[in-house]
């Protein structure tokens, strides 16, 4: 017979600066960590994070909002209650649930923090205006996961100018859907000003066989004109 798993904790505090984000090398900035561990052997335990916080020059900070643990027994694990996160001054990302049934939810999310993302070489920076809301699920259905992901933004424009700056591109009730299983599919819809339509869809089955359709009826071109080189 066995004997009892044997039982370490500990506490960490890691800090890291400075911290990259993916796709944007210019942008520096600094991670810090403090939290709990306790493990029951290797098989299974539990790890508290009970501060996080991030900071990027031109980013949001991001911070937790409140201490969140999440429990593993090999390869599952659970989340006893949701784990979330400020972003900027406004938004919140949270996560739920457990390893066959998680979600993520966010909220009140900016454009405006994509504007490092943009194209940088056009005379006028770009900025993005809007806010975003955003579902995601990842669950065990019939024998295999199906993830699910929901995009919502009702309104959002994107500026070019300083004291007075001018919609080159707009939209209103933007959609993107997103489902993934055997094979995956997403579909966006927009309602694009002044008085246009955006409607595209994109397949793929398990064998991997694309199919897709794209409909865009649009009047104003301003954004050509913005982000062409001449």
């Amino acid at each position: 017979a066995t004997g009892p798993a044997s039982r370490s904790s500990g506490r960490f505090r890691a800090c890291a600066e400075p911290a990259r984000v993916p796709s944007a090398p210019d942008l520096l900035g600094r991670v810090q960590r403090l939290g709990d561990i306790a493990e029951h052997g290797f098989a299974r335990g539990e790890l508290t994070l009970s501060a996080f916080e991030a900071t990027w020059p031109a980013l949001p900070g991001v911070r937790l909002q409140a201490p969140a643990t999440v429990a593993w027994r090999g390869a599952d694990w659970d989340l006893p209650a949701p784990a979330c996160l400020r972003v900027g001054a406004g938004g919140r990302l949270c996560a739920e649930g457990e390893a066959r049934d998680a979600r993520l939810a966010g909220d009140d999310l900016d454009l405006a923090w994509l504007a490092p993302f943009l194209p940088n070489d056009v005379d006028t920076p770009l900025a993005p205006v809007g806010l975003v809301a955003l579902r995601g699920t990842h669950r065990w259905v019939d024998g295999q996961f199906r993830s699910t992901l929901s995009v919502q933004a009702p309104e959002g424009r994107l500026r070019v100018g300083g004291a007075a700056p001018e919609t080159v591109f707009g939209w209103n009730h933007l959609v993107l859907e997103a489902t993934h299983g055997e094979g995956w599919q997403v579909d966006l819809r927009a309602d694009l000003l002044p008085d246009g339509r955006l409607e595209a869809g994109i397949a793929a089955d398990a064998a991997g066989a694309l199919r897709g359709a794209l409909v865009v009826r649009a009047t104003d071109l301003s954004v050509l004109e913005v982000l062409s080189a001449d």
